[in-house]
């Protein structure tokens, strides 16, 4: 049999993490505000050739035109990738064990690796 499967390329995405986070809960939520914090501080920029060529190959091109006229609801947002943890859309994993609740008790430390992974659910019928 075939494998379908699509390799990518994954890259590593430094953070500079609170250091009171101590669950799971408290650092989705400084994730959350962090990169909303990024979005509202990209500025349009002139985008290099190179650059051009990365997006066609992801397959999204954009020039960093924001569309919306009304900022961000940070609760909103939050309670959106809490839940979606909760109904199981995304699983996350420090340093190679998968972490189950948003109670769950952390310890960071420096160079840790975190991984948020998004599930895909697949439907489909039998003949």
């Amino acid at each position: 049999m075939k494998s379908i499967a699509q390799t990518r390329n994954l890259q590593s995405i430094d953070y500079t993490i609170r250091d009171d986070i101590s669950t799971l809960k408290e650092l989705i939520t400084n994730l959350v505000n962090i990169e909303i914090d990024k979005y509202e501080q990209e500025e349009l920029k002139i985008t290099s050739q190179e650059d051009l060529d990365q997006m066609i190959i992801n397959g999204k091109v954009s020039f960093g035109f924001k569309y919306r006229e009304t900022d961000i609801d940070r609760a909103n947002a939050v309670s959106v990738a809490l839940q979606a943890f909760e109904d199981g859309l995304y699983v996350v994993f420090l340093n190679n064990s998968e972490l189950k609740s948003l109670n769950d008790k952390l310890i960071l430390n420096e160079n840790d690796s975190i991984s948020l992974v998004r599930l895909t659910m697949l439907t489909g019928k039998y003949y």
